[in-house]
């Protein structure tokens, strides 16, 4: 592995999209060469793991580094990420989102395809961390068109559903990102056990806003999972 001319930051970044591709893949949140992460430097460059991957056999020097318009700066294996024009475009609308990642766990891509509104407000943790969660409808990946409906909806949450595709979650590190990506299917898991035992029963909508509450979100978002504009 050659690290010359990486920062101590863009060293340690590189390290935690490696082990957050481990984490993912231990986790089995996403299948074959899918999913993909990204985190945000300190200047207005980003780095991005490559395509074409099994994220969880990445290697530092396998992430790529870019730029805000996602021109390719510096070494890397492979090409960037088909969605990298997503998390770009969150990045430009939430200067506060240091990181994102996209995966494709089954039970929260399942519930992304329920039809009714759904409460994953059934744990004290799923509330707080988890925080508004925002359901995409679907637009064709690897689009700008989706960029643009995946940054609207990170406006709201960091929490995201795409309909007929996967999840999003952002974070203001990698680590954060990706626990909220391990939270989520957690507790989609938990949400589809309590509806086939017979009812999923969530927290109190005043419990469940205060929680967000304390956590920085917007308690006025509704505690269900929604489309943007529909708040």
């Amino acid at each position: 592995m050659s690290d010359v001319g990486w920062s101590e930051v863009e060293r340690a970044l590189r390290r935690e999209l490696v082990e957050a591709g481990r984490v993912l893949a231990a986790a089995e949140l996403n299948a074959g060469f899918s999913g993909n992460m990204t985190a945000r430097l300190p200047d207005v460059e980003v780095l991005v793991t490559p395509s074409g991957r099994a994220k969880g056999d990445l290697r530092p020097d396998d992430i790529i580094r870019v730029r805000a318009d996602g021109e390719r700066v510096g070494p890397g294996h492979g090409a960037v990420s088909s969605e990298l024009a997503m998390h770009l475009a969150i990045y430009a609308a939430v200067p506060d989102v240091q990181a994102i990642v996209h995966a494709h766990p089954v039970t929260a891509s399942a519930v992304a395809l329920v039809e009714e509104r759904v409460n994953l407000c059934i744990t004290a943790e799923a509330a707080a961390l988890l925080g508004p969660t925002v359901r995409v409808p679907y637009v064709r990946p690897g689009t700008a068109a989706l960029g643009e409906a995946c940054a609207a909806a990170a406006l709201l949450g960091p929490t995201l559903l795409l309909e007929h595709h996967g999840a999003v979650t952002t974070g203001h590190d990698v680590r954060d990102a990706t626990a909220r990506m391990e939270t989520l299917e957690h507790v989609c898991r938990v949400w589809a056990a309590a509806r086939a035992l017979g009812a999923a029963h969530p927290l109190p909508d005043e419990e469940s806003r205060a929680l967000r509450a304390l956590f920085g979100y917007d308690a006025a978002l509704p505690v269900e999972v929604f489309r943007a504009g529909e708040e």
